[in-house]
């Protein structure tokens, strides 16, 4: 067992050039800090866990924990989010990422975590660690209708009151996570972010909204939306792949909402599929099975 701790001051620069080289090698016109404004900032030392060796760290993990709450705002507890799982090439296959994953293992049985979440496109090994695959989503495309009734935003911007109605428009469903205003406008600061809306023309009060890209995540798939009627939400959606220049956009969405809006979305599409949404490992097998209508948004995905 390789010795596990959150890192100090002098650690971030070898944590944040470790990630960089492992999971963003051929990207370098952003710095990663910026895709991870919450877990990976300086002042968030206790969300990020390293193995280290000479002073240095040679793995990393983040764990993010995160209150779960149902459709009326009721919080049911608490679930850990990993995330930014990296290892050093030249010490691979010693365990290390293991090793964090027991740690946190550990760190949810102390504090009473329902679940321990993750994204990966890594499946036998995970597997091997003990995770099971774990909810749904559906993905549908959205090909190029030549419409443009979009209203490209600036998403740094953008007012609380805005952000709350981002939040107020987005479908109801069982299970999600809370996220607080300060968070959403911190997460509105990523790079590469493109916020489109549909405004009424008078008030110009916002009716839709959606969210493409994230960082180098989420290129050409909207991964957050939400409308006031199934109408506004297929007027938005029409537009996006146009105002984008694209062919083709991916909409994320919970497998379970109001049929209202899957059939809007069934109206526009040129594909629809179902997917497993991540990965889930629980103490105890019945929380994962109760957790399994829990759709989380792509913004709080790490």
């Amino acid at each position: 067992m390789h010795d596990i701790s959150t890192p100090n001051l002098s650690d971030f620069k070898w944590r944040n050039s470790l990630l960089q080289s492992t999971l963003r090698p051929f990207k370098t016109e952003i710095p990663i800090t910026l895709e991870y404004p919450i877990v990976l900032h300086p002042d968030q030392p206790s969300l990020s866990y390293c193995v280290h060796k000479n002073s240095r760290p040679i793995a990393h993990a983040n764990l993010w924990p995160r209150s779960l709450v149902t459709q009326d705002g009721k919080e049911l507890g608490e679930i850990g989010l990993i995330g930014n799982v990296a290892s050093h090439p030249e010490y691979r296959g010693l365990g290390l990422v293991r090793n964090l994953m027991d740690h946190f293992k550990n760190i949810a049985k102390q504090k009473e975590f329902k679940a321990l979440i993750l994204w990966s496109d890594l499946d036998q090994f995970y597997q091997n660690l003990g995770f099971k695959s774990w909810g749904n989503e559906l993905r549908f495309t959205i090909p190029n209708h030549n419409e443009n009734h979009a209203t490209l935003l600036n998403p740094q911007d953008l007012s609380e009151e805005t952000l709350q109605t981002f939040l107020d428009l987005r479908p109801k469903t069982p299970l999600t996570l809370k996220r607080s205003l300060s968070e959403f406008h911190t997460l509105m600061q990523i790079p590469f972010l493109r916020v489109y809306a549909l405004c009424d023309e008078t008030t110009h009060q916002v009716k839709a909204f959606a969210a493409m890209n994230r960082g180098y995540d989420f290129l050409g798939v909207i991964h957050e939306w939400g409308a006031e009627d199934a109408k506004s939400l297929i007027s938005l959606l029409k537009s996006i792949p146009s105002a984008a220049g694209l062919e083709e956009v991916t909409v994320l969405s919970p497998c379970y909402t109001s049929e209202m809006w899957l059939q809007a979305l069934r109206s526009i599409c040129s594909a629809e599929s179902k997917h497993p949404m991540a990965y889930g490992w629980s103490h105890n097998e019945t929380n994962l099975e109760d957790l399994a209508t829990t759709f989380i948004w792509g913004f709080d995905s790490i």
